[in-house]
């Protein structure tokens, strides 16, 4: 099952969502097409658009956007109006104007690295429990101690940034009588310069590189 990113090597799906169904597999930004795909099994939404973008390019991204628009069935909730950094992003030829990639990659890292910090925490408290004898010798590892160190601060940043998730996908699903197209767009683009904002004051960068990542 599709789950790398083929330029940047990683995942695709992140951690919180590895152990839901393919088809929940997605977020704000997936196309209705990807959804649609992704109801099969056989990749997950976000895969299909990875997979579409990766092949055809802006082309591809266009073609998810327009048939996101076709298929999007529910009438009393439209989808937001495309912004001009959105709209560029999807036409071919310009997107090399914007940061997209960059900020893409700049959650899934810092995402990798909660997940690792997590892992390293989970794995500390589970030998302090099952095999208490082992403990001396899992504190000889520092890259483990550290992880697991600063495994509850990255998670308090994670649950912020989760919150900011919650509220653009309210708002992506709230029904026009509550937010016209228009709001919505200005709304979520808003939510989306607090969450880029709030991950280039981490130092992401710096963090991962505490974390021997």
């Amino acid at each position: 099952m599709l789950n790398k990113d083929f330029f940047m090597d990683r995942d695709l799906v992140p951690y919180y969502q590895e152990k839901m169904e393919t088809s929940r597999k997605f977020n704000d930004a997936t196309s209705e097409l990807g959804k649609l795909v992704g109801k099969t099994g056989i990749v997950s939404p976000i895969g299909f658009d990875h997979l579409m973008k990766g092949y055809f390019g802006s082309v591809g991204g266009l073609f998810l956007n327009v048939t996101s628009r076709v298929l999007h069935s529910d009438p009393e909730v439209s989808r937001p109006e495309l912004s001009f950094r959105e709209m560029l992003n999807i036409t071919p030829g310009t997107s090399g104007f914007l940061s997209k990639p960059s900020e893409n990659s700049l959650k899934t890292d810092f995402y990798e690295l909660q997940a690792e910090c997590n892992k390293a925490a989970l794995t500390l408290k589970d030998i302090e429990t099952r095999n208490p004898k082992e403990i001396k010798e899992a504190l000889k590892d520092k890259v483990l101690i550290k992880r697991a160190m600063m495994a509850p601060e990255i998670n308090k940043i994670g649950k912020e940034l989760g919150e900011i998730r919650k509220q653009i996908t309210y708002i992506n699903n709230s029904p026009d009588k509550r937010f016209s197209p228009e709001v919505k767009s200005e709304k979520i683009e808003k939510l989306r310069k607090m969450e880029w904002n709030a991950l280039k004051k981490l130092d992401v960068m710096r963090l991962r590189a505490m974390a021997k990542l």
